[in-house]
């Protein structure tokens, strides 16, 4: 139940149901979706058990928690540069209209407003 509660809107649980949705066959989806979860458990535990064969578990606590610390540093930096930067309001701005962009017709109820397309 935890981890339901704690996978909840993961992008996965969201592309399961956009799948479902959008094949109109919700069973086929779901069994192939369990499956697909199976087989990436099995392939960590296999690896897991592989990996600690030749590789202390104390060494791979740290690696992985040095690892942790990096990408929270390196989320951190984006973060804060971003906004310096102007963040995700950096992107393309929107132009004047020019000949690539004529305006509407006169019939149009978006023209009689005064606007462009």
């Amino acid at each position: 139940m935890l981890i339901l509660v704690a996978e909840f809107g993961d992008l996965t649980q969201i592309m399961t149901a956009n799948l479902a949705a959008r094949y109109d066959s919700p069973v086929s989806v779901g069994i192939g979706a369990v499956l697909a979860l199976w087989a990436v458990a099995g392939l960590g535990i296999v690896g897991g058990k592989t990996l600690m064969k030749y590789v202390p578990l104390k060494l791979i606590t740290k690696v992985a928690a040095c690892l942790m610390v990096l990408l929270a540093g390196f989320s951190l930096y984006e973060a804060i540069a971003g906004d310096v930067k102007g963040g995700a309001r950096s992107g393309p701005r929107l132009k004047r209209p020019s000949a690539a962009c004529p305006q509407a017709p006169p019939s149009s109820r978006f023209a009689r407003a005064g606007g462009t397309l």
